[in-house]
């Protein structure tokens, strides 16, 4: 991808180039203008010195403070704020955009690991004095990936949901096209929509942290309905944010004519498929 430091006068939405336009004011330079080819109006100061506006929390920004992998993930979790600070005239960092996917990779790891290891410890516990050897044998296939002992196939679905996303997406490129949408765009909201992701797993291993608690040290007639409550909990929370999430980003960030009808068609098409993968994988029909 070009970067905006070698076209500083490209449309942030569709890429095209506008740099011939500046050299045609003689007398006073307008504050907005209207790209020619997909007609988004850009205010020109931010067209032309797009740093200027970069949030010091973004995680891309050149000026970015400290914990900006934390201030950016957090910021994430609510997406009206994130994208009224991020736009499109920002400039895409490729790299950095792997190296936060990467980093929240890591740290669903360690978090989950680290639940696994303590939900371990309450269940040997339970039994009598703590057998190293039992906990090592529940640990063998936590080490590989703490969460592979997840039964519920909602918990699978709305994992994989926002990477089928960005799959519909792909499939239904020749709409963005029509749209003059470029597609480093949709990365860039699919790289952040996977904080989604991070929180789910580490959500549901606390949930079900909780529920080795309960069934170890407490009264499981009486107080058995929390975990489950807890669970529901988080997967409708999950679906909140993850629509309001595609909502603000085809509506705020994309500024798609008709972004409704965009964003009803990805996260429906996405969501049906991700149902249909969940349900295959917990009836065995496949293995991952």
């Amino acid at each position: 991808m070009t970067s905006h430091d070698d076209h500083p006068a490209r449309c942030p939405r569709c890429r095209y180039d506008l740099s011939a336009i500046p050299a045609t004011w003689e007398v006073a330079c307008p504050l907005e203008g209207v790209c020619s080819e997909c007609g988004l109006v850009v205010q020109w100061c931010d067209l032309l010195s797009p740093r200027l506006a970069v949030p010091r929390w973004f995680f891309e920004g050149d000026n970015r403070g400290r914990f900006s992998f934390m201030r950016t993930a957090v910021t994430v979790l609510m997406p009206g704020r994130f994208w009224q600070g991020v736009r499109m005239v920002h400039p895409i960092r490729m790299g950095r955009l792997a190296a936060f996917v990467l980093l929240l990779v890591l740290m669903t790891y360690v978090s989950g690991f680290a639940l696994r290891v303590g939900q371990s410890l309450v269940i040997a516990q339970s039994f009598g004095p703590i057998n190293l050897s039992v906990v090592l044998v529940m640990l063998k296939v936590v080490v590989i990936w703490p969460y592979y002992y997840w039964t519920a196939p909602w918990h699978f679905s709305l994992v994989i949901w926002p990477v089928l996303i960005a799959v519909v997406f792909a499939i239904l490129s020749d709409s963005l096209h029509r749209s003059r949408v470029h597609w480093a765009h949709v990365v860039r909201a699919t790289a952040y929509s996977m904080t989604f992701v991070a929180a789910a797993c580490i959500a549901y291993t606390l949930t079900s942290l909780c529920t080795s608690f309960i069934w170890a040290y407490g009264n499981w007639a009486t107080w058995g309905w929390v975990s489950p409550a807890l669970d529901w909990a988080v997967s409708i929370l999950m679906v909140v944010a993850v629509l309001l999430w595609w909502a603000s980003a085809t509506r705020r960030y994309m500024a798609l004519e008709r972004w409704w009808a965009v964003w009803l068609t990805v996260v429906g098409v996405s969501g049906l498929g991700a149902f249909v993968l969940a349900v295959w994988r917990h009836y065995g029909l496949v293995t991952w």
